[in-house]
């Protein structure tokens, strides 16, 4: 990219994949947030790394990250995670942004001295309402509520120090929340569209109690703020230095 691009280089650290029988869905994750983010403002590239298969670059390649979700949780002991809990140390050290959704903002969390865990509550899933409880500028367009959709089993327990909470639904109590003014993270996931979030629900059914999968699909048929969410993560990740 030249220096008169006006792009912001995000590398995308992909934490899992798409089964096979859902790829032709929205394509992998990175696929999704490609889609999610193609029209926001300041435009993105997005550069993809597999952590899963080990590739995990020098935080300092690009200015500004985001960490996909995952179907791991950030507390298995896989030698992976604990890489990308290294990552998440170095960047809050360091200058770059970083914005992590669902198994990302979970890692954000537990690396930084917060925790994450299975949720006493159950499953989380379907399209749940959030309520904002504290706006920040890079809330643009302005919101005090929004719908995303849901879809995991662990959560946030415990924010890490210097962090504040900035919304949350009935289900989970830090839906989203900030480190300082560099590290954000997202519960819901906005890059799912309903379609593919109704085909993972039946892909686990049988983990799943059968009233909160009946609730969830009543819900796919609901409008999503999914495009609101892009432009605040492009507005967040926009505001990075770019690299030198």
């Amino acid at each position: 990219m030249s220096t008169d691009d006006p792009r912001i280089s995000v590398g995308v650290l992909e934490c899992d994949h798409v089964p096979d029988q859902l790829r032709d869905i929205a394509g992998d994750y990175s696929d999704m947030f490609r889609g999610l983010l193609a029209g926001a403002t300041p435009p993105l590239e997005l550069v993809t790394y597999d952590v899963v298969a080990g590739e995990l670059p020098d935080p300092a390649r690009h200015p500004a990250w985001l960490i996909t979700g995952s179907s791991y949780s950030v507390f298995d002991d896989e030698p992976w995670i604990g890489d990308l809990l290294g990552f998440i140390r170095e960047v809050h050290a360091g200058d770059q942004r970083l914005v992590g959704v669902c198994f990302g903002h979970q890692a954000i969390a537990h690396a930084l001295g917060g925790s994450s865990a299975r949720s006493e509550r159950g499953w989380g899933v379907g399209v749940h309402a959030a309520d904002v409880v504290e706006p920040r500028p890079w809330m643009q367009p302005p919101a005090d509520h929004l719908r995303l959709v849901m879809s995991h089993q662990d959560q946030v327990l415990a924010v890490p120090d210097n962090a504040t909470v900035v919304a949350r639904t009935e289900h989970c109590d830090v839906a989203m929340f900030e480190v300082g003014d560099r590290l954000l993270g997202i519960q819901g996931h906005p890059e799912y569209t309903t379609e593919y979030a109704a085909a993972v629900l039946e892909t686990r059914l049988d983990r799943i109690p059968h009233d909160l999968v009946a609730a969830a699909r009543t819900t796919f048929s609901d409008q999503t703020d999914a495009a609101a969410v892009s432009e605040w993560i492009a507005r967040y990740l926009g505001q990075a230095r770019p690299v030198i």
